[in-house]
């Protein structure tokens, strides 16, 4: 049963580190989180290689509300303006406390600095992005990602969301400092 299922599992876990020098990378929400909160210094390094231009980066649209959101979250969270534990809900139920948030929102500014390509999604990857939900039984932003990629002939995607190998074509690199 295993050996069925072992072209959608390397043997070796690639690591961000393991990335070649002018590679081009989709990168996912959880690797600006990462670097964004300071969680991962490896997320942190891999940004800098691409600041330094030793990487091409793409991402998309989903991504980077993806990432607001969950740095927004975070932050909250932070300042001590809501608990932990159903954040979103939290914030929903309190206005106010978003109108005191905009750290978060400064993000976008950064990946752009970074120079990382931001791809809008468009209708026909949500679309087609239905087709890998159901053959690869992936969640809705990893289905677009992967459409995403193979719309834009990426393979390789930076990203902790081990989901991700079970599309076809895809190369993850994954960091190995994050619990």
């Amino acid at each position: 049963m295993l050996r069925r299922f072992s072209r959608f599992f390397p043997k070796t876990l690639m690591t961000l580190n393991d990335l070649p020098s002018g590679a081009l990378v989709f990168i996912d929400a959880n690797i600006f989180v990462y670097h964004f909160s300071g969680i991962s210094a490896e997320c942190r390094t891999l940004l800098k290689r691409v600041e330094r231009k030793e990487l091409r980066a793409a991402t998309g649209a989903h991504i980077v509300l993806e990432v607001l959101h969950r740095l927004m979250t975070i932050e909250a969270i932070s300042k001590g303006l809501i608990t932990p534990g159903q954040p979103a809900k939290k914030l929903k139920q309190n206005p106010d406390v978003i109108k005191q948030l905009s750290d978060y929102a400064k993000c976008v500014n950064e990946i752009r600095s970074l120079d990382v390509r931001v791809y809008p999604v468009t209708t026909r990857q949500i679309r087609k992005s239905e087709g890998i939900r159901s053959s690869c039984g992936i969640m809705t932003n990893d289905s677009v990602t992967a459409t995403m990629m193979s719309s834009y002939g990426i393979t390789n995607v930076a990203s902790l969301d081990s989901d991700l190998r079970r599309a076809q074509g895809i190369i993850l690199y994954q960091p190995t400092d994050v619990p």
